[in-house]
């Protein structure tokens, strides 16, 4: 049981004042106390740095969403006054009004045993309590926040956030730092290097980076979201991927940034048909999930030698999640991101990273990580040795940054030397070095 509720009451109310003007009242949402406490309880959750609660994270799109049980709400907040009989419905229904309201993101993962996970936005991060010990997980001892500045993702790197270095962003230079772009732009880069890729194997004329990135960007200013954008990307390499398609023509689309700005009107409507189509396949719950869906759906194309295999194989499920050796669960988008830190390195150290097998015989690197990750070791032990290399290779004589370019170069190089290696920094510290180091055209 908690020992303190706290709850910032002129914050919320400011809020809701703000978000129900000029509305009507049949849309207007309101709080009440109820509301503000599983608010302020899950917020704690989810910013908490406690170890046990970590372990019941996954990150999807950059984005790390925690597993709370409706149960530990209740058990944790008694004063709620919820009969236990109908817990999921009266918590839910509190939930939702936040959810509404943009304060939480929920999902829900019918496969993983029905578990709700969630995510608290810090847009509005002025309705947090900030530094209360009140989230009991065992023998109700208080689990303190990571820090007074808010949490932050596995994929982000607070520390060189643009606005904490107060840089007007009209300012930028085409050169930053990987670690001060927004959790959305990490995803516009990633999605470029996938599709970038991509246009290589079927010997498409590609664009620079930066190309890519400005023209998707200029889509955004005209008022398109950043759903429709990515839904839009997604469904096309699909629906060019399929039996009975033009593959260059319709790829062509996406490949030369003009096409792009021309067809995206085209590009929406066309995805939002293939949603209903999946709408046909899964059912209501799994819809919910449809982003993901898309998205392993999007790399699968993108990848086929290294992801096909695992997901017909039901090693990879079709939200793109797996369980590593240890039974942690990760998502691919995590392999992309670790994949596009290691690639941009490289890059401007002079060297390129082989992604991609020639044959089914000769995996890609992506191979590589998801088959040791399920049959050998825990995904996050093999990538944070794979990522610390890159760090101490101006300073280790052993490590020769050559034998990046080559898969049989990365396993040597694991199995001889990084293996060995102690490593005392978290995967969540080396990244933040390497976005650190990490210079990108945009």
């Amino acid at each position: 049981m908690r020992e303190y509720v706290t709850i910032r009451q002129k914050a919320f109310y400011e809020f809701l004042q703000h978000y129900n003007k000029d509305k009507p009242k049949e849309q207007q949402i309101w709080l009440d106390l109820k509301d503000l406490v599983i608010f302020e309880y899950i917020a704690q959750f989810c910013l908490s740095d406690n170890v046990k609660i970590k372990n019941n994270r996954i990150v999807i799109d950059d984005k790390e969403f925690t597993y709370i049980s409706y149960k530990k709400i209740l058990e944790d907040n008694p004063f709620l006054n919820i009969k236990a009989k109908n817990i999921s419905q009266v918590i839910g229904s509190h939930i939702n009004k936040l959810v509404k309201l943009g304060l939480l993101d929920k999902i829900f993962l019918k496969e993983n045993g029905n578990k709700v996970y969630f995510r608290v936005s810090l847009e509005n991060d002025n309705l947090i309590t900030q530094n209360i010990q009140g989230v009991s997980f065992q023998n109700d001892k208080g689990v303190s926040l990571k820090n007074d500045k808010g949490y932050h993702s596995k994929m982000s790197n607070s520390m060189l956030n643009i606005d904490n270095k107060n840089i007007d962003s009209k300012n930028r230079r085409n050169s930053i730092y990987i670690g001060s772009l927004s959790d959305f732009e990490k995803t516009l880069l990633r999605v470029i290097s996938n599709l970038q890729d991509l246009f290589t194997r079927y010997r498409l004329p590609k664009f620079p980076v930066k190309d890519y990135y400005n023209t998707y960007k200029g889509i955004l200013k005209k008022g398109y979201t950043e759903k429709q954008l990515l839904r839009a990307i997604y469904t096309r390499v699909y629906k060019a991927t399929n039996d009975g398609v033009d593959t260059l023509k319709f790829l062509e689309t996406l490949a030369n940034p003009k096409y792009t700005i021309k067809s995206i009107d085209q590009l929406i409507v066309e995805s939002e048909a293939i949603i209903e189509q999946l709408e046909l396949i899964y059912d209501e719950e799994e819809m919910k999930a449809v982003n993901y869906i898309l998205y392993t759906e999007f790399l699968k194309q993108c990848y086929f030698y290294d992801y096909a295999y695992y997901i017909a194989n039901k090693k990879i499920n079709y939200l793109g999640f797996f369980k590593d050796f240890n039974g942690q669960l990760h998502h691919l988008v995590e392999i992309e991101y670790h994949l596009l830190l290691m690639k941009k390195y490289l890059q401007s150290k002079g060297y390129e990273l082989t992604t991609e097998g020639i044959t089914t015989s000769n995996k890609g690197i992506r191979h590589i990580l998801i088959s040791n990750s399920l049959d050998t070791l825990p995904y996050s032990l093999f990538i944070k040795k794979l990522l610390y290399g890159l760090l101490i290779s101006e300073e280790d004589k052993n490590i020769d940054l050559e034998t990046y370019s080559s898969i049989k170069g990365i396993v040597n190089l694991h199995n001889n030397y990084l293996n060995k290696l102690k490593i005392t920094d978290s995967l969540d510290e080396i990244i933040s070095q390497l976005e650190e180091k990490i210079q990108v055209e945009v």
